[in-house]
């Protein structure tokens, strides 16, 4: 379809009086496509083609997928919060926070064994978006794990990823606000005090309160650090397969422990 629009205006007044408009089918058999733009479209996606469909890494599993576990984590989370981190340790990250909605995709080989293409990977992080450090304190950080919770429901719950480096347990039986046992969450393994300083990666969305992660704004030292998160996964990807323990060999681990 084309869409015919007519615009009404005012030049005087500078002011915009109506606006219509109409969708018109347009039947392809009536119309002989042009030579040249034929041309130009084929030589488009013989390009693109080249560059979607370069192989990019094998994984370990016949699928990581997004299924949630109860606590709220899933595979292919664990490998983006993970290659997020790897991206940016040497950053200063000790980290990682990925919001689930933000994971576009599952990675499915065409036949097994066979290594993911490039539009495979590509289609698990469409928006192009880069990664944020952010500077948290221990109680800013528990603020903003209580925010997974919306509302009173527990049904209501927008779980984030986290790497390996993070871990904590959550009680389904604690009002909202006080559902993450404090005393469980470590960084590194070691404690985390309230008082203490972490560096944090999320991506952009996060790093300005996207799904109601309003406490991640409270963050400092706020720094962009200009590597795709998209990169972040086919390098992490790739390093994986090189080292020969492709992503997905091993079962993920358990970061959340829901507790009921």
């Amino acid at each position: 379809m084309f869409t015919h629009v007519t615009l009404t205006y005012e030049s005087q007044a500078q002011q915009l009086l109506n606006v219509q408009s109409q969708n018109l089918i347009v039947d392809p058999r009536k119309y002989a496509p042009d030579p040249r733009l034929l041309a130009l479209q084929k030589e488009v996606e013989s390009r693109s083609k080249a560059v979607l469909l370069k192989p990019v890494a094998r994984i370990g599993a016949p699928v990581i997928d997004r299924t949630l576990n109860r606590a709220g984590e899933s595979a292919m989370g664990d490998l983006v919060a993970d290659a997020q981190l790897a991206a940016t340790a040497a950053l200063g990250a000790q980290f990682a926070l990925m919001n689930t909605g933000g994971i576009r995709s599952e990675l499915i080989p065409a036949e097994p064994g066979a290594p993911l293409t490039y539009s495979q990977v590509a289609a698990v992080h469409p928006f192009k978006g880069t990664l944020q450090l952010v500077t948290l304190t221990g109680a800013q950080l528990k603020d903003v794990l209580e925010q997974q919770w919306q509302s009173d429901d527990l049904s209501d719950f927008r779980p984030l990823q986290i790497s390996h480096s993070l871990s904590y347990h959550w009680s389904a039986a604690r009002p909202r606000g006080n559902r993450v046992l404090t005393e469980t969450i470590t960084v590194n393994g070691l404690p985390v005090e309230a008082d203490k300083t972490y560096r944090v990666v999320v991506n952009e969305f996060l790093a300005d309160g996207g799904d109601g992660f309003a406490a991640l704004r409270l963050g400092h030292n706020r720094v962009d650090t200009d590597i795709a998160d998209l990169q972040a996964l086919i390098d992490y990807l790739i390093e994986r397969d090189a080292a020969g323990q492709p992503a997905g060999q091993q079962e993920p681990g358990r970061r959340m422990l829901r507790i009921e």
